[in-house]
């Protein structure tokens, strides 16, 4: 299995294949009930989080090894476990059902009949995951090194406004001393004596 690399690309694009795909059915079981302009306006705000979402899992899910970059790769891979297993479940529910799963909902189906309702969907689920992750292995690299390139550039775009207020603050400090040493009494007679000795020459 050595060819395969570190395992953070699979787990990062397997996580942003589940957010997609659960956004795909929130929308698709909504889009009749929402009128399109509104829906074209909330769109960016709708997926904001999951943006975020993503972009916080791709640098927990870097290619370092070892040492401490364990730790974060550990619970990326863990939470990348638990929203393919939510989305899954959201895709085998709405395929068995043409609704969309409400986890507040979850303690309707805390009985025998709700039991027997959600495992009669354990092939969709099942199906669903393999799917997920089948879509994952085979743009692991492509989404890891994409979300990569965007946070490397964006990253730079920051250090690079950094590096200009450092700069810019510097300027106004020394600028603000230079005012301050030119108006102290002391420097102003420093400066009157060396320029009534300039023109005593």
């Amino acid at each position: 299995m050595a060819f395969l690399g570190s395992p953070a690309p699979f787990f990062f694009s397997s996580f942003t294949v589940a957010i997609l795909a659960s956004k795909a059915v929130h929308l698709i079981a909504h889009f009749s009930t929402v009128p399109f302009s509104a829906f074209i306006i909330y769109l960016p705000t709708f997926l904001i989080y999951d943006l975020l979402a993503v972009f916080v899992l791709r640098l927990l899910l870097q290619n370092s090894r070892g040492g401490f970059w364990l730790i974060p790769v550990s619970i990326g891979s863990l939470i990348s476990f638990i929203a393919v297993g939510g989305a899954a479940s959201q895709l085998g529910f709405f395929a068995q059902t043409s609704g969309e799963l409400q986890w507040r909902d979850a303690q309707a189906y805390a009985n025998k009949e709700g039991l027997e309702v959600l495992l009669s969907g354990s092939a969709a689920l099942l199906a669903f995951t393999g799917a997920i992750y089948a879509v994952g292995f085979v743009l692991r690299n492509i989404l890891h090194n994409a979300v990569g390139n965007v946070l490397q550039a964006f990253g730079e775009d920051v250090l690079s406004a950094l590096r200009w207020l450092s700069k810019f603050r510097s300027a106004q400090l020394r600028r603000s001393h230079a005012e301050k040493r030119d108006a102290h009494p002391l420097n102003k007679d420093r400066d009157e004596e060396g320029a009534a000795s300039a023109e005593m020459l």
